[in-house]
């Protein structure tokens, strides 16, 4: 069986012992596929060569298996350019936000209660020095994100722009 076979097999066993249950492990852990050949790619000798002295927390193997991979993503999709830089899903998160501020030529930004606390606080560092203003809005019983608020929410923000 392919790879993709035999995962699809696994995941029909498992649905049939837990379907309808939500797993919260690792607060903010998603499922995601990652194929068996990563681990064989990332330990060639070529990725892991000694630390590079502009970023010294990372290893120079590390920035050419992100410079490959942001390639191949340019070549699947026809985009110019992709980023897969960013270190966690906090800091990606922040600097979305940033990013939407500058494209939108917004100055003030909305964002979940939903959304893991660690990625807002990462995001309130990020605000707080460049002086944007963060609304935080509620969501539903059920985790979903109240819209009501939300509406009021943006049109405050946009009577202060």
């Amino acid at each position: 069986m392919a790879e993709s076979e035999i995962l699809d097999w696994f995941r029909e066993r498992s649905r049939e012992n837990g379907d309808g249950y939500a797993s919260f492990l690792g607060a903010g852990a998603y499922y995601h596929y990652r194929p068996v050949i990563i681990d064989s790619l990332i330990s060639r000798g070529e990725f892991l060569t000694a630390y590079t002295p502009y970023q010294a927390e990372i290893s120079q193997g590390t920035l050419q298996a992100i410079f490959e991979f942001q390639s191949m993503i340019c070549e699947l999709t026809g985009m110019e350019v992709a980023n897969a830089s960013m270190y966690d899903g906090s800091t990606g998160a922040a600097e979305a936000v940033m990013m939407a501020v500058r494209l939108t030529g917004r100055h003030s930004v909305l964002v979940a209660r939903s959304v893991h606390p660690e990625y807002r606080e990462v995001l309130a560092t990020y605000a707080h020095h460049q002086g944007l203003p963060i609304a935080e809005v509620p969501f539903t019983e059920i985790g979903r994100l109240d819209l009501r608020p939300c509406r009021k929410a943006l049109q405050q923000t946009r009577r202060a722009c």
